[in-house]
C-alpha cells in the first residue's frame, strides 16, 4: 500500500511540475525576447521546483542513498518537461513548405505601403478600353489569398478581353505579400487603411468598382461607407459578417463540412504547437511569432484551410479549391482585433450613391440575415441569389459571374 502510494504522489507531482513549468514557460514570453532564452527560464524552474519537492517528500539529502534518490527523481521531473517540449511544444507542425503556385512572384508587381511592406499585386490593362473604371477585387480572409485562385486570374483575364481594367492584391499578412514583423499590428482598420493607399495611388483613378468576396466583402463595405466619393459600385460575393452578433461555429467552413471531414479536420486542429504559439502571442506576439514562424504557421494553415474548403462548395464533398498561401498570423490576430467590436457602420455621405449588388449561393453556410446589414447599410441594394452555388461563387459559377459583373459595371455609363 505504501508503495502504491508513493507511485501516485510521485505521478501527480510530475503532473504539477510538468504543468506549471508549461504555464510559466508560456508567461515567461512577456518577459524574454526569445523562444531560447524562455526554454532556459523553464529548464531552471523546473529543476527548482524538482529540488524543492524532493526535498520535501525525502525531509533530507544527508545521506548518499537520499542524495542518490533525489537526484534521480530531479532527473525524472526535468526529463519529463523536455520530452513534453521536444514532441510537443517543440515539434514541428506536420507538412512541408508551399509548392510554388501558377502564380509566380516573378509574374506579380509589388506596391509598397507606408508601413513598408510590400503588397504584391496583378494589373490587367486591356487594350482599349470598354470602361473608363476600373474593378478592384478583394480577396477572402482574414488570412486568406487571392492571386493564386485560378479562378480569380481567369476571369480578370476575361474581363480584360472585354476591355475591362482590373486590379487584384494580395493584403499584407497573406498570399504573395509580405508579412509583419508584430502579428498584433493585424486588424480590420489596418487592411482597410492598406486598401485605401493601394486606391490613392496614381496606379488607379479616382473612382472604382469594388468586387469584394467573403470578408473582401466586409472590408469593400466598410470602406464604400467611409469613402463614398471614390466608390462606383459593389458586387458582394458571400459577403461575412458585418457586425460580430453571429456565432463563430455558424460562420465557419467547417460547419458544412461532412462528418468524416470533420474529424479530419478537428484532428488536423488538434496541435499542441499551435495552441501555445496562440497563448504566447497574448503575451508577447513577436517572440510568439519567433517561436511559430510564418513559414512554418502558414504551411500549416494553408493545408487546414484547404481541408476546410469543401465546406464552402454547394457539393461539400469537392476539393478543388487552388492551394495559396494563407496566413495564420493574419487570421489569427486580425479576428482577435475584431472580438467583441460591435460598431455600427454609417454612410459619411449620404448625397454620394453607388449601386450594391449582392450574389448569395443558396447553400451558402453564412446565415441569410448576414446581408440584411448590408441591405439596411447602403440604399440602392439588389440580392440575387444563385443556384448551385455555395460560399465560394467564383469558382462554382465563373461564368455567370463574368456575365453580371460585365453587366453591373456597363449599367454604370
Amino acid at each position: 500500500m505504501k508503495f502504491i502510494t508513493q507511485i501516485t504522489t510521485l505521478f501527480i507531482l510530475l503532473l504539477v511540475i510538468t504543468g506549471t513549468t508549461y504555464v510559466l514557460f508560456v508567461l515567461s514570453a512577456a518577459w524574454f525576447s526569445s523562444p531560447g532564452l524562455m526554454l532556459s527560464f523553464s529548464i531552471l524552474l523546473n529543476v527548482g521546483m524538482s529540488s524543492l519537492f524532493t526535498r520535501i517528500l525525502m525531509g533530507s539529502f544527508r545521506f548518499p542513498s537520499a542524495r542518490r534518490r533525489g537526484t534521480v527523481m530531479i532527473g525524472l521531473f526535468l526529463c519529463c518537461w523536455i520530452i513534453l517540449y521536444s514532441f510537443g511544444i517543440q515539434r514541428k507542425l506536420p507538412g512541408s513548405p508551399m509548392a510554388e503556385s501558377h502564380i509566380l512572384r516573378s509574374l506579380t508587381s509589388t506596391f509598397t505601403a507606408e508601413d513598408g511592406s510590400k503588397i504584391a499585386y496583378l494589373q490587367y490593362s486591356p487594350d482599349s478600353l470598354a470602361l473608363p473604371i476600373p474593378l478592384v477585387y478583394l480577396h477572402p480572409g482574414p488570412g486568406a489569398y487571392g492571386l493564386e485562385n485560378e479562378a480569380l486570374t481567369d476571369l480578370l483575364s476575361t474581363l480584360a478581353g472585354q476591355g475591362i481594367a482590373s486590379f487584384a492584391f494580395d493584403r499584407p499578412g497573406s498570399g504573395l505579400s509580405d508579412r509583419l514583423e508584430n502579428p498584433a499590428l493585424y486588424s480590420r482598420e489596418r487592411q482597410i487603411e492598406y486598401l485605401h493607399q493601394i486606391l490613392q495611388n496614381d496606379m488607379l483613378p479616382e473612382q472604382v468598382f469594388l468586387l469584394g468576396e467573403s470578408y473582401g466583402a466586409v472590408l469593400a463595405a466598410r470602406y464604400a461607407a467611409s469613402y463614398p466619393s471614390q466608390i462606383a459600385g459593389l458586387i458582394l460575393l458571400s459577403p461575412g459578417p458585418l457586425y460580430n452578433r453571429f456565432s463563430r461555429e455558424s460562420t465557419n467552413l467547417y460547419s458544412r463540412l461532412p462528418m468524416a471531414e470533420k474529424k479530419t479536420v478537428t484532428g488536423m486542429r488538434a496541435q499542441f504547437r499551435v495552441w501555445t504559439a496562440s497563448l504566447m502571442s497574448q503575451r508577447n506576439p513577436q517572440t510568439a511569432r519567433q517561436f511559430l514562424p510564418d513559414e512554418e504557421a502558414d504551411a500549416w494553415f494553408s493545408r487546414l484551410f484547404l481541408k476546410m474548403t469543401p465546406g464552402g462548395f454547394c457539393d461539400s464533398l469537392r476539393t478543388d479549391y487552388p492551394a495559396g498561401r494563407a496566413g495564420f498570423w493574419s487570421s489569427l490576430w486580425t479576428a482577435r482585433n475584431e472580438r467583441g467590436d460591435t460598431s455600427r457602420v454609417s454612410i459619411s455621405d449620404t448625397s454620394s450613391v453607388f449601386p450594391v449588388l449582392i450574389l448569395r449561393g443558396r447553400c451558402d453556410y453564412l446565415p441569410e440575415t448576414v446581408i440584411m446589414d448590408y441591405y439596411n447599410l447602403f440604399p440602392h441594394t439588389r440580392i440575387l441569389q444563385l443556384e448551385d452555388a455555395g460560399h465560394f461563387i467564383m469558382n462554382e459559377r465563373t461564368k455567370i459571374l463574368e456575365e453580371i459583373i460585365v453587366s453591373e459595371m456597363k449599367a454604370k455609363e
